[in-house]
């Protein structure tokens, strides 16, 4: 009868024949027992749960740099002049549609108005609110 004897730890799953030859034993080395085999957890208990590094850490300001707030509120101001003379049967639509993203089927339920309706007042918003836009441009309003 012949057994085998490893060094160190038996691999994942292994039961060794051992120093007697008998099924489950784990062979000694030099008269020393070898650790039981450990659970896959704690192998990870010696990680760290994020990578350390001496890289400084940067937190950015979520709020926007006053350039660029000034320039929201300038172009927010300018899109309602141009809107204010759009009449305001068609600014309704154009509102509705196009900034609150309502369907025209349900913009059209809501003003009592055909569908088809809604649609040319639409049309014509666009068009009144771009001449107006372009206007306002060449008065030195902004973009």
């Amino acid at each position: 009868m012949s057994h085998t004897t490893t060094i160190g730890r038996p691999p994942r799953g292994h039961r060794g024949h051992g120093s007697r030859g008998l099924p489950g034993s784990v062979s000694t080395v030099g008269g020393v027992r070898p650790d039981p085999e450990p659970s896959p957890l704690a192998f990870r208990s010696h990680e760290l749960p994020y990578a350390v590094t001496d890289a400084k850490l940067e937190i950015e300001d979520p709020s926007p740099h006053p350039e660029q707030a000034m320039q929201v509120r300038q172009t927010r101001a300018f899109v309602v002049d141009a809107l204010d003379q759009v009449p305001m049967k068609r600014r309704a639509v154009l509102v509705m549609h196009d900034i609150d993203q309502v369907s025209m089927r349900d913009v059209a339920s809501v003003l009592g108005i055909p569908v088809f309706t809604a649609y040319s007042r639409l049309r014509k918003a666009r068009m009144e609110f771009r001449a107006a836009a372009e206007a306002l441009r060449k008065e030195g309003g902004l973009p």
